[in-house]
Protein backbone atom coordinates (compact mmCIF):
# COMPACT_ATOMS: atom_id res chain seq x y z
CA UNK A 1 0.00 0.00 0.00
CA UNK A 2 1.50 3.35 -0.99
CA UNK A 3 1.81 5.96 1.96
CA UNK A 4 2.10 9.98 1.13
CA UNK A 5 5.57 11.85 2.42
CA UNK A 6 4.85 14.85 4.41
CA UNK A 7 5.32 16.97 1.76
CA UNK A 8 2.56 15.29 -0.18
CA UNK A 9 0.00 15.43 2.41
CA UNK A 10 0.72 18.92 2.85
CA UNK A 11 -0.23 19.77 -0.71
CA UNK A 12 -3.29 17.56 -0.60
CA UNK A 13 -4.36 19.43 2.48
CA UNK A 14 -3.29 22.80 1.29
CA UNK A 15 -5.87 21.94 -1.85
CA UNK A 16 -8.78 20.38 -0.20
CA UNK A 17 -8.68 23.86 2.12
CA UNK A 18 -8.34 26.14 -1.36
CA UNK A 19 -11.35 23.45 -3.09
CA UNK A 20 -13.54 24.31 0.11
CA UNK A 21 -12.57 28.07 -0.11
CA UNK A 22 -13.61 28.38 -3.59
CA UNK A 23 -17.09 26.51 -2.93
CA UNK A 24 -17.71 28.78 0.05
CA UNK A 25 -16.94 31.80 -1.98
CA UNK A 26 -19.07 30.69 -4.89
CA UNK A 27 -21.90 29.59 -2.05
CA UNK A 28 -21.59 33.32 -0.73
CA UNK A 29 -21.54 34.99 -4.64
CA UNK A 30 -24.67 32.38 -5.22
CA UNK A 31 -26.03 33.78 -1.39
CA UNK A 32 -25.39 37.25 -2.53
CA UNK A 33 -27.09 37.17 -6.01
CA UNK A 34 -30.49 35.73 -4.81
CA UNK A 35 -30.49 38.38 -1.66
CA UNK A 36 -30.39 40.99 -4.26
CA UNK A 37 -33.23 39.27 -6.41
CA UNK A 38 -36.89 41.00 -6.03
CA UNK A 39 -38.93 39.03 -3.82
CA UNK A 40 -41.93 38.41 -6.11
CA UNK A 41 -40.13 35.81 -8.40
CA UNK A 42 -39.48 33.77 -5.18
CA UNK A 43 -43.40 34.32 -4.48
CA UNK A 44 -43.93 33.07 -8.37
CA UNK A 45 -41.79 29.88 -8.21
CA UNK A 46 -43.89 27.12 -9.78
CA UNK A 47 -43.76 24.63 -6.38
CA UNK A 48 -45.29 21.65 -7.28
CA UNK A 49 -48.52 21.55 -4.38
CA UNK A 50 -48.33 17.89 -2.43
CA UNK A 51 -50.70 15.86 -1.08
CA UNK A 52 -48.25 13.89 0.31
CA UNK A 53 -44.48 13.92 2.24
CA UNK A 54 -41.53 14.84 -0.14
CA UNK A 55 -39.59 11.33 0.43
CA UNK A 56 -35.83 12.23 1.69
CA UNK A 57 -32.86 10.39 1.16
CA UNK A 58 -29.71 12.39 3.05
CA UNK A 59 -26.50 12.48 0.56
CA UNK A 60 -23.39 11.18 1.94
CA UNK A 61 -22.49 14.27 3.59
CA UNK A 62 -25.64 14.86 5.27
CA UNK A 63 -27.52 17.90 4.28
CA UNK A 64 -30.98 17.83 2.44
CA UNK A 65 -33.18 21.02 1.77
CA UNK A 66 -36.91 21.38 0.42
CA UNK A 67 -39.72 23.51 0.09
CA UNK A 68 -42.63 22.09 0.25
CA UNK A 69 -46.50 23.67 -0.70
CA UNK A 70 -49.31 21.38 0.79
CA UNK A 71 -52.28 20.81 -1.26
CA UNK A 72 -55.79 20.94 0.53
CA UNK A 73 -56.01 17.66 0.75
CA UNK A 74 -52.56 16.82 2.06
CA UNK A 75 -52.38 13.99 4.16
CA UNK A 76 -49.15 12.46 5.88
CA UNK A 77 -49.14 9.29 8.33
CA UNK A 78 -46.64 9.59 11.61
CA UNK A 79 -43.37 8.78 10.90
CA UNK A 80 -39.81 8.89 12.24
CA UNK A 81 -36.36 9.87 10.41
CA UNK A 82 -32.67 8.93 10.93
CA UNK A 83 -31.70 12.84 10.64
CA UNK A 84 -32.89 15.61 11.98
CA UNK A 85 -35.67 18.42 10.15
CA UNK A 86 -35.36 22.10 11.04
CA UNK A 87 -39.06 23.38 9.93
CA UNK A 88 -40.14 26.81 9.06
CA UNK A 89 -43.37 27.74 8.20
CA UNK A 90 -43.77 30.03 5.36
CA UNK A 91 -47.12 30.51 4.64
CA UNK A 92 -50.94 28.92 6.22
CA UNK A 93 -51.55 27.56 9.41
CA UNK A 94 -51.66 23.87 11.24
CA UNK A 95 -50.65 21.77 13.66
CA UNK A 96 -47.55 19.43 14.40
CA UNK A 97 -48.16 16.32 15.89
CA UNK A 98 -45.83 14.02 18.26
CA UNK A 99 -46.92 11.09 20.07
CA UNK A 100 -47.48 12.69 23.12
CA UNK A 101 -47.87 16.42 22.24
CA UNK A 102 -49.49 18.91 19.46
CA UNK A 103 -47.95 22.19 17.95
CA UNK A 104 -49.43 24.67 16.47
CA UNK A 105 -47.82 26.17 13.98
CA UNK A 106 -48.46 29.37 11.86
CA UNK A 107 -46.62 31.74 9.21
CA UNK A 108 -43.26 32.02 11.16
CA UNK A 109 -42.94 29.39 13.44
CA UNK A 110 -40.02 27.08 13.43
CA UNK A 111 -39.90 23.96 14.79
CA UNK A 112 -36.90 20.94 15.40
CA UNK A 113 -38.41 17.61 14.94
CA UNK A 114 -34.74 15.53 16.73
CA UNK A 115 -34.37 11.81 15.14
CA UNK A 116 -36.15 8.81 15.81
CA UNK A 117 -39.51 10.73 16.81
CA UNK A 118 -42.83 9.57 15.52
CA UNK A 119 -44.39 12.54 14.06
CA UNK A 120 -47.04 14.09 11.66
CA UNK A 121 -47.98 17.18 10.03
CA UNK A 122 -51.68 18.65 9.45
CA UNK A 123 -52.63 21.42 8.04
CA UNK A 124 -55.76 23.68 8.43
CA UNK A 125 -58.12 22.46 5.26
CA UNK A 126 -58.81 26.23 4.46
CA UNK A 127 -54.91 27.44 5.08
CA UNK A 128 -52.41 24.37 4.42
CA UNK A 129 -48.88 24.90 4.95
CA UNK A 130 -45.99 25.39 2.85
CA UNK A 131 -42.34 24.50 4.58
CA UNK A 132 -38.79 24.93 3.93
CA UNK A 133 -37.06 22.16 6.08
CA UNK A 134 -33.31 22.01 6.61
CA UNK A 135 -32.38 17.88 7.00
CA UNK A 136 -29.13 17.16 8.59
CA UNK A 137 -27.13 14.33 10.19
CA UNK A 138 -25.80 16.10 13.48
CA UNK A 139 -22.58 14.41 12.24
CA UNK A 140 -22.16 17.00 8.99
CA UNK A 141 -22.15 20.08 11.98
CA UNK A 142 -19.48 17.90 14.48
CA UNK A 143 -16.10 19.91 13.58
CA UNK A 144 -14.34 22.25 13.92
CA UNK A 145 -15.33 23.39 17.36
CA UNK A 146 -16.95 26.62 16.29
CA UNK A 147 -19.37 24.57 13.77
CA UNK A 148 -20.14 22.21 16.74
CA UNK A 149 -20.52 25.15 19.13
CA UNK A 150 -23.33 26.57 16.82
CA UNK A 151 -25.27 23.19 16.47
CA UNK A 152 -25.42 23.34 20.47
CA UNK A 153 -26.60 26.54 20.64
CA UNK A 154 -28.96 25.99 17.86
CA UNK A 155 -30.52 22.91 19.95
CA UNK A 156 -30.63 24.92 22.92
CA UNK A 157 -32.71 27.67 21.43
CA UNK A 158 -34.45 26.00 19.63
CA UNK A 159 -35.66 22.58 21.89
CA UNK A 160 -36.65 19.75 19.98
CA UNK A 161 -40.82 19.54 19.35
CA UNK A 162 -40.90 22.97 20.84
CA UNK A 163 -42.53 26.00 18.23
CA UNK A 164 -40.70 29.38 18.61
CA UNK A 165 -41.03 32.34 16.34
CA UNK A 166 -38.74 34.36 13.92
CA UNK A 167 -40.82 38.04 14.54
CA UNK A 168 -39.00 40.34 12.75
CA UNK A 169 -40.03 40.66 8.55
CA UNK A 170 -36.81 40.82 7.65
CA UNK A 171 -35.02 38.19 9.80
CA UNK A 172 -38.04 35.86 8.09
CA UNK A 173 -36.88 37.41 4.75
CA UNK A 174 -33.38 36.31 5.16
CA UNK A 175 -33.93 33.08 6.44
CA UNK A 176 -36.20 32.38 3.34
CA UNK A 177 -33.81 33.26 0.80
CA UNK A 178 -30.83 31.26 2.78
CA UNK A 179 -33.22 28.20 2.52
CA UNK A 180 -33.64 29.45 -1.24
CA UNK A 181 -30.56 29.36 -1.81
CA UNK A 182 -29.35 26.11 0.13
CA UNK A 183 -32.28 24.04 -2.00
CA UNK A 184 -31.09 25.87 -5.20
CA UNK A 185 -27.43 24.94 -4.62
CA UNK A 186 -28.74 21.23 -3.81
CA UNK A 187 -30.72 20.96 -6.64
CA UNK A 188 -27.77 21.22 -9.07
CA UNK A 189 -24.77 18.41 -9.73
CA UNK A 190 -21.98 20.99 -9.08
CA UNK A 191 -18.48 20.36 -7.92
CA UNK A 192 -17.81 20.88 -4.52
CA UNK A 193 -21.53 20.72 -3.75
CA UNK A 194 -21.29 19.08 -0.31
CA UNK A 195 -19.05 21.76 0.70
CA UNK A 196 -21.16 24.66 -0.77
CA UNK A 197 -23.79 23.15 0.92
CA UNK A 198 -22.31 23.14 4.61
CA UNK A 199 -21.29 26.88 3.93
CA UNK A 200 -25.01 27.56 3.56
CA UNK A 201 -26.18 25.15 6.30
CA UNK A 202 -23.78 27.09 8.28
CA UNK A 203 -25.14 30.74 7.45
CA UNK A 204 -28.53 29.60 7.66
CA UNK A 205 -28.14 28.31 11.22
CA UNK A 206 -25.98 31.25 12.33
CA UNK A 207 -28.71 33.66 11.16
CA UNK A 208 -31.40 31.52 12.77
CA UNK A 209 -29.56 31.36 16.67
CA UNK A 210 -29.16 35.14 16.03
CA UNK A 211 -32.64 35.76 15.10
CA UNK A 212 -33.73 33.53 18.39
CA UNK A 213 -31.49 35.42 20.56
CA UNK A 214 -32.47 38.45 19.19
CA UNK A 215 -36.30 37.70 19.89
CA UNK A 216 -35.76 36.39 23.56
CA UNK A 217 -33.70 39.50 24.72
CA UNK A 218 -36.33 41.88 23.87
CA UNK A 219 -37.62 43.05 27.04
CA UNK A 220 -41.04 42.34 28.25
CA UNK A 221 -42.56 45.43 29.86
CA UNK A 222 -45.40 43.58 31.12
CA UNK A 223 -43.64 40.37 32.36
CA UNK A 224 -45.00 40.33 36.11
CA UNK A 225 -41.82 40.44 39.14
CA UNK A 226 -43.00 37.43 40.67
CA UNK A 227 -42.78 35.20 37.34
CA UNK A 228 -39.33 36.35 37.25
CA UNK A 229 -38.48 35.37 40.42
CA UNK A 230 -40.03 32.14 40.15
CA UNK A 231 -37.49 31.52 36.71
CA UNK A 232 -34.55 32.47 39.65
CA UNK A 233 -36.64 30.17 42.07
CA UNK A 234 -36.05 27.47 39.37
CA UNK A 235 -32.67 28.23 38.66
CA UNK A 236 -31.59 27.58 42.51
CA UNK A 237 -33.96 24.55 42.82
CA UNK A 238 -33.54 22.66 39.14
CA UNK A 239 -32.27 19.25 41.08
CA UNK A 240 -35.79 19.26 43.06
CA UNK A 241 -38.91 18.07 42.37
CA UNK A 242 -40.69 20.71 40.60
CA UNK A 243 -44.62 21.24 39.96
CA UNK A 244 -45.70 23.43 37.45
CA UNK A 245 -49.14 24.03 39.36
CA UNK A 246 -47.09 25.24 42.35
CA UNK A 247 -44.52 27.17 40.57
CA UNK A 248 -47.90 29.07 38.82
CA UNK A 249 -49.29 29.57 42.28
CA UNK A 250 -46.31 31.46 43.74
CA UNK A 251 -46.29 33.83 40.97
CA UNK A 252 -50.06 34.70 41.52
CA UNK A 253 -50.78 33.41 37.88
CA UNK A 254 -53.09 30.44 36.24
CA UNK A 255 -51.30 27.88 35.50
CA UNK A 256 -52.45 28.83 31.14
CA UNK A 257 -50.68 32.26 31.66
CA UNK A 258 -48.06 31.13 33.86
CA UNK A 259 -46.58 28.26 31.21
CA UNK A 260 -47.57 30.60 28.08
CA UNK A 261 -45.01 33.52 29.92
CA UNK A 262 -42.62 30.78 30.39
CA UNK A 263 -42.32 29.69 26.80
CA UNK A 264 -42.16 33.42 25.46
CA UNK A 265 -39.36 34.31 28.07
CA UNK A 266 -37.22 31.44 28.00
CA UNK A 267 -38.48 29.72 24.32
CA UNK A 268 -38.74 26.72 26.22
CA UNK A 269 -41.25 24.65 28.33
CA UNK A 270 -40.99 24.47 32.17
CA UNK A 271 -40.16 20.67 31.62
CA UNK A 272 -37.56 21.46 28.65
CA UNK A 273 -35.77 24.51 30.77
CA UNK A 274 -35.11 22.18 33.91
CA UNK A 275 -34.00 19.63 31.71
CA UNK A 276 -32.04 21.90 30.14
CA UNK A 277 -30.17 22.77 33.44
CA UNK A 278 -29.72 19.54 34.64
CA UNK A 279 -28.02 18.36 32.14
CA UNK A 280 -25.75 21.46 31.66
CA UNK A 281 -25.07 20.83 35.34
CA UNK A 282 -24.78 16.79 34.84
CA UNK A 283 -22.30 17.93 32.16
CA UNK A 284 -19.94 19.97 34.36
CA UNK A 285 -20.00 17.59 37.04
CA UNK A 286 -18.63 14.78 34.97
CA UNK A 287 -15.93 17.00 33.84
CA UNK A 288 -14.89 17.65 37.03
CA UNK A 289 -15.40 13.75 38.74
CA UNK A 290 -15.45 11.52 35.63
CA UNK A 291 -18.69 10.03 38.08
CA UNK A 292 -21.33 9.52 35.21
CA UNK A 293 -23.84 7.98 37.95
CA UNK A 294 -23.22 10.22 40.95
CA UNK A 295 -23.64 13.57 38.20
CA UNK A 296 -27.27 12.01 37.33
CA UNK A 297 -28.14 11.74 41.14
CA UNK A 298 -26.44 15.19 41.87
CA UNK A 299 -28.64 16.88 38.77
CA UNK A 300 -31.99 15.62 39.78
CA UNK A 301 -31.80 12.19 37.70
CA UNK A 302 -33.10 9.56 39.58
CA UNK A 303 -33.10 6.78 36.76
CA UNK A 304 -29.49 6.13 35.06
CA UNK A 305 -31.29 4.60 32.04
CA UNK A 306 -33.31 7.84 31.89
CA UNK A 307 -30.36 10.12 32.22
CA UNK A 308 -28.71 8.28 29.20
CA UNK A 309 -31.53 8.72 27.27
CA UNK A 310 -32.75 12.23 27.76
CA UNK A 311 -28.49 13.20 27.82
CA UNK A 312 -28.23 11.47 24.29
CA UNK A 313 -31.13 12.89 22.99
CA UNK A 314 -30.10 16.67 23.81
CA UNK A 315 -25.99 16.00 22.83
CA UNK A 316 -25.84 13.41 20.17
CA UNK A 317 -23.79 11.61 22.26
CA UNK A 318 -23.43 9.13 25.23
CA UNK A 319 -21.63 10.41 28.66
CA UNK A 320 -19.31 8.12 28.40
CA UNK A 321 -18.51 9.71 24.66
CA UNK A 322 -18.40 13.37 26.10
CA UNK A 323 -16.53 12.65 28.94
CA UNK A 324 -13.88 10.90 26.82
CA UNK A 325 -13.85 13.47 23.83
CA UNK A 326 -13.73 16.24 26.47
CA UNK A 327 -10.07 13.99 27.79
CA UNK A 328 -8.97 14.05 24.55
CA UNK A 329 -9.41 17.74 23.77
CA UNK A 330 -7.56 18.64 27.03
CA UNK A 331 -4.66 16.13 26.48
CA UNK A 332 -4.23 17.48 22.89
CA UNK A 333 -4.49 21.20 24.41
Amino acid sequence: MNTLTTQQTRVLALSVDLRIRQSVYHSRQNLLEIASTPRYIYDKMQIPLRRKPIEIDLPKFGISALTSQHAANFAMPFCAHPYHKLCYVRAGRGQLLGTSKTIDLRASSLVRVPPRIRHRFIDEPDNPMTLSMLCLDGRALSSPESVRSLWRRTRELLPEMSAQTIPSENERAGLERLFDALVLELGQDLPDRAASALALSIHLLLSLTRALTRSQRQPSHQTPKRFLASIVDIDHRFTEELHVAELAREANMSYRSYTDHFRRHTGMTVTQYVTHRRIEFAKRRMLETEDILGSCLEAGFHDLGHFYRVFKRQTDETPQAFIQRHLKEASNS
